[in-house]
């Protein structure tokens, strides 16, 4: 995403710039993954939009940063269509090790790294009590949480459209029905949600596409 595009957020160029070379580990190690992320970043800021949040430049920073953690992980595992257990096992370090590497610089932005696989089933990553700073109040928190909700399904809808595995669930489904029903599946208190997602009403896949270029 261009400087440009970023000041809409309300982000100045240069922090834009900073938060980026956080990413460049990621791009360069996995370019699939790093536009992901990026997809993630704005259907994330849209869809914070259309709740009504206040502040979009945080949700476009979560989204846009949820992953950078799997620059640590081998491409042969990222790349992956058949998955063994063990291997699962690994690529779950991703939400940890993202925290780990943006909580200096960015630490709203790395909490929700290292949180958006937690509230799932079997759900990974970090304690938000226990890495949370001691000045951190319970509002901030509830925040970091909210927008690790937002943040995680978005994560799974890009993924749902866009990747292939072994799972029998994320297998690049174009049908909105079908779509709206896997999702509805793993989410079924995120039906709004998912209807704006699967519907178009946030931000669409061509507006994705140009923001991107």
């Amino acid at each position: 995403m261009a400087s440009t595009q970023a000041l809409e957020f309300g982000i100045s160029p240069g922090t834009w710039t900073e938060f980026l070379a956080e990413l460049e580990p990621l791009k360069r190690h996995n370019e699939f993954m790093y536009m992901h992320s990026l997809r993630v970043g704005l259907y994330a800021a849209d869809l914070a939009r259309r709740e009504g949040m206040a502040d979009l430049k945080y949700a476009l920073f979560a989204g846009c940063g949820h992953d950078v953690g799997k620059c640590e992980v081998a491409n042969e595992l990222l790349n992956s269509k058949n998955l063994q257990p063990d291997e699962f096992e690994q690529i779950k370090q991703h939400a940890t090790a993202g925290y780990l590497r943006l909580r200096d610089k960015f630490l709203l932005t790395s909490m929700v790294a290292g949180l958006h696989h937690k509230f799932q089933s079997s759900g990974y990553g970090i304690d938000l009590d226990a890495e949370a700073p001691s000045w951190m109040k319970p509002k901030l928190k509830e925040l970091i949480v909210q927008t690790a909700h937002l943040v995680m399904i978005c994560d799974f809808f890009d993924a749902l459209t866009t990747r292939k595995n072994n799972k029998g669930l994320i297998v690049n489904i174009a049908d909105p029905v079908e779509q709206i029903n896997v999702m509805t599946r793993f989410f079924p208190e995120e039906g709004a949600r998912v209807e704006a997602l699967v519907r178009g009403e946030t931000v669409s896949s061509n507006v994705i596409s140009n923001t991107l270029a």
